[in-house]
This record gives C-alpha cells, sequence and structure tokens, in this order.
C-alpha cells in the first residue's frame, strides 16, 4: 500500500475511534448553540472568465432543536470580502435561514447537513445589488467537552440578484458553545 493510501487509512481509523456512540451524549443533546468564525468561499468562473476567491470572511450561525428531534431551526449571518483590482472593497454578505438535522452523533463528533435560504448582498463602490440566495452544506462538530466544539462544514450557495445566478463554495472554520439540554 502506498504513502497516501495508509495516511488515508490512519485518517480514516482515527474519525471512527472518535464516532463511538454513547447514551449519554445522545441523551443530553443540546437545546441550542451558537458558533462564529472563518469564511473561504469562491465562485467558479465560467468560460474565459476567472473565478472569484474571497479569502476574508467570517460567520455567526444558531440552530435550536425542534423538540426531542434530530432537526434544528437554523439562522446564519455571513460577510465575505476581497479588494479587487482597482484596490476597492467587494463584500458578500448573507442572512439565511431554515432547517439542520443531525445525521450521526457520538460523543466527540455530531454530523449534520442544512438547508438554508434568504437574501445575498453583492457591494462594491457604486455597485448594490441584492437576490434570493440558496444554500445546502454538510458539516461536523468536533466536540472538545459538552460545551465547547470545533466546526469544519462546506456549503453550496445559488444565488440570484438581478437576474444573474451565481454559484459559490464555501469552507468554514469556526468554534461554537452549545447551550442547554
Amino acid at each position: 500500500m502506498s504513502r497516501a493510501g495508509r495516511a488515508g487509512c490512519v485518517g480514516i481509523a482515527a474519525i471512527f475511534s472518535l464516532a463511538v456512540p454513547t447514551a449519554a451524549f445522545a441523551q443530553t443533546e443540546p437545546r441550542a448553540s451558537v458558533a462564529g468564525g472563518y469564511v473561504y468561499a469562491y465562485q467558479p468562473g465560467s468560460g474565459e472568465i476567472e473565478g472569484t476567491p474571497y479569502a476574508a470572511g467570517w460567520l455567526a450561525t444558531a440552530a435550536v432543536r425542534l423538540g426531542s428531534s434530530r432537526f434544528s431551526a437554523a439562522g446564519e449571518f455571513g460577510l465575505s470580502w476581497r479588494r479587487n483590482a482597482f484596490d476597492e472593497t467587494q463584500q458578500l454578505t448573507t442572512v439565511l435561514g431554515g432547517a439542520r438535522v443531525a445525521l450521526a452523533r457520538s460523543t466527540r463528533l455530531t454530523l449534520f447537513a442544512q438547508a438554508l435560504a434568504g437574501l445575498e448582498r453583492f457591494s462594491e463602490p457604486g455597485l448594490a445589488e441584492s437576490g434570493v440566495a440558496v444554500q445546502p452544506g454538510i458539516g461536523v462538530d468536533i466536540h472538545m467537552s459538552p460545551r465547547v466544539f470545533i466546526r469544519a462544514q462546506g456549503d453550496y450557495r445559488w444565488s440570484h440578484p438581478n437576474g444573474a445566478t451565481f454559484h459559490t463554495v464555501r469552507g468554514v472554520a469556526a468554534i461554537g458553545v452549545n447551550l442547554g439540554r
């Protein structure tokens, strides 16, 4: 087996060893959570148009569990920005809400999927456009303690301002806190 293959197997084994379920955490799934962190967004180009990276960004997100189910109501506010060729700041601002579902849970990991919808606003000096945005995504919360977690998340966003369609892929690294039981 190649070195890369062995490293991949070790990584997968490490993730599965963290995912050993226990009843204690599953029975005390948090009532709510809040998180905030870094965002990297990228809008792929098409044809001869180059893609647009937004290497600076942040988000704030919250979720509230619905009853005793695996479903939560989720909301998010995000801001990504970059400098264009004229040294002007371009910003993507999003306000989204929707549903999140915990796909798998253990003492150390929670794997989730979410679907959010709302508004995206693009702005730069002399121009501002807003439109509907839909953003499905998947992520994992790595529990450092019963209250604190680290989140890794990936999303795809489709937005439609002023008749144009934009596609954005996004990576998130965040830290969060579980509230209530």
